[in-house]
């Protein structure tokens, strides 16, 4: 199973779940603020493993701010880069969300040919309008 970690109004990362189902390789979505969700602390570590691949597609924040007190915040980023560490050092990851933003997407092909993703035919353009 592929996790999926991106927003909710993402497109592309919904169009790569239209490719998986093709494919017919499994995925869920983690969407932030959604961590408890599908993952419990005392086994994260376990939780993570258990995946094929992992996809770090955009989110920034794991640890939800419905019940959370603000004295807290620092120890709020500290669970976020605690859960960032974990998942962009996993052999089967592709994407840093710390910094997708200013991400390389050829580093990224590199990285989901290691993983064993049937890369397409490949453009690299950098606006919309030049293909």
């Amino acid at each position: 199973m592929v996790l999926i970690v991106t927003e909710p109004s993402d497109v592309s990362s919904h169009i790569v779940a239209q490719y998986l189902t093709l494919i017919d390789v499994q995925y869920c979505y983690l969407y932030p603020n959604c961590f408890h969700d599908l993952f419990d602390f005392e086994t994260l570590n376990k939780d993570i493993e258990k995946y094929t691949g992992i996809w770090l597609r955009s989110g920034l924040h794991f640890v939800s701010t419905a019940n959370w007190n603000p004295a807290f915040d620092s120890q709020r980023k500290t669970l976020d880069d605690y859960i960032h560490f974990l998942f962009e050092n996993v052999p089967n990851c592709i994407g840093s969300l710390q910094t997708e933003y200013h991400h390389n997407k050829l580093i990224d092909l590199k990285l989901a040919e290691a993983c064993h993703l049937k890369i397409p035919t490949t453009y690299l353009i950098y606006n919309k309008y030049e293909y």
